[in-house]
């Protein structure tokens, strides 16, 4: 006796491809959202993170600023004109005598594009970093210069990044965005951290 065996039919094999596919094209688009979300919250967290060191970093170092004779801390823009930034010196071999004098300052060349990285080399640096460099002058600063913070973007109604108060109270106001060049927006947002430092020193 012969036995009829059941197999699909042209149709059915069809719409069951075409049901895996959409399956899978769901899942793929589904896949894509969670990794674009996880992409932007790593890049928010890095560039918070950085800012955070960053200020922490300088906030540290005034903190142990030594007074240079009459000098205090000093804004760098009236050592440079259209420069935001500070200056202060430090005793760093604890003889109490200062022998090292810190600068820090925003670029002021602005990059062609996000990709851009000849406008480190040009001007004071690219606008995008907060700079350190030590030496007598900016000029030595500027060849001994390591970047302390990416990301930078103006502050709201233009504040400058660097403020100096009565008793050498300084003030640092930095804002920084994932894509400082871009626009801001829900995947791009902008975040603004606030500090103050004295030197104990003074």
């Amino acid at each position: 006796m012969l036995v009829k065996k059941k197999s699909f039919t042209l149709v059915e094999v069809a719409v069951s491809i075409a049901v895996l596919s959409f399956v899978a094209a769901m899942f793929s688009s589904i896949f894509w959202v969670i990794q674009n979300y996880w992409v932007t919250q790593r890049d928010r967290a890095e560039v918070v993170q950085n800012a955070r060191w960053a200020m922490e970093f300088m906030s540290n170092e005034i903190r142990y600023a030594s007074r240079n004779g009459a000098q205090n801390v000093q804004l760098v823009s009236g050592v440079e004109a259209g420069i935001d930034g500070i200056h202060f010196h430090r005793d760093n071999d604890n003889d109490g005598a200062t022998n090292l004098s810190i600068w820090y300052w925003r670029g002021n060349s602005a990059p062609a594009n996000e990709f851009d990285a000849g406008a480190d080399t040009t001007g004071r640096g690219d606008q995008r970093y907060i700079y350190r460099g030590a030496g007598n002058n900016l000029n030595n600063a500027y060849a001994a210069r390591r970047i302390m913070a990416r990301y930078v973007i103006d502050n709201t109604g233009g504040a400058q990044i660097f403020g100096l108060g009565g008793n050498n109270m300084v003030t640092m106001l930095l804002t920084v965005r994932p894509k400082p060049l871009t626009n801001g927006g829900p995947n791009n947002a902008s975040y603004t951290l606030r500090t103050q430092a004295r030197p104990r020193n003074y």
